[in-house]
């Protein structure tokens, strides 16, 4: 079978993509649920659809920090080192630590039951029914999309200060304590012109600065002639 889109199973004329059915936002209102559950907190409504941050809840930032530090355990688990080159960061079974929580299946099913019933003005019953048909596609998309994506744009800034301090991988978390500071869209430039706008998510470091020049007994008296 054919329509305007090309070669069409029958029988599978009426499914969507799971990309069809969540943005890139609706995405991140996954880890928000996702962290919320997690804390048994009462949800809150799902991101808007096309954001830039600017009015996301600080728990988005803190749902992404969970998912870093416990992809950092996991791969100090599986013995995967960072600093080699082939660290193989695209295997999507690196992401079990995630994908076999009930919770994000809560959360995941939450936003879709909002979501059709956003895009597709339907009820909650009807939106419900519509989540558990495609349930499996939008996990199987957060596991193979968002997930990579959220690695591939943090895990180089890590490995950027480890490098620079002579950190060692399980180490990061005690040391450098990384924590999302920032979530938004910057340009993508090619050759000197904006080509498209990228996602970006950029991180705070504690500054693993030990500093022994001090001592363990401060001078007595006034100010200290170190600070000149």
């Amino acid at each position: 079978m054919s329509n305007k889109r090309g070669f069409v199973r029958e029988g599978l004329e009426g499914t969507k993509d799971a990309k069809e059915i969540f943005t890139p936002t609706d995405y991140f209102s996954v880890v928000l649920y996702y962290k919320l559950i997690k804390d048994g907190a009462e949800l809150q409504p799902i991101l808007p659809k096309r954001t830039e941050f600017e009015d996301a809840p600080v728990e988005l930032a803190e749902g992404l920090d969970d998912i870093i530090h416990s992809m950092i355990n996991h791969l100090e688990d599986q013995k995967i080192d960072l600093t080699r080159q082939d660290a193989n960061l695209s295997d999507v079974n690196l992401f079990s630590f995630i994908m076999h929580d009930p919770a994000l299946k809560k959360a995941i099913g939450n936003v879709a039951i909002q979501v059709f019933m956003r895009d597709e003005k339907t009820d909650y019953d009807s939106a419900k029914q519509r989540t558990l048909e495609v349930l499996p596609d939008l996990m199987g998309d957060f596991q193979e999309m968002l997930l990579p994506n959220i690695i591939a744009r943090t895990m180089p800034q890590i490995l950027k200060k480890m490098m620079m301090h002579s950190i060692e991988q399980k180490d990061v978390l005690r040391m450098l304590v990384p924590k999302v500071r920032t979530i938004g869209y910057e340009p993508v430039r090619k050759d000197g012109y904006i080509v498209g706008m990228g996602l970006e998510i950029g991180l705070h470091f504690d500054q693993p600065v030990v500093d022994g020049s001090l001592g363990t007994n401060p001078p007595k008296g006034g100010d200290d002639a170190m600070f000149g």
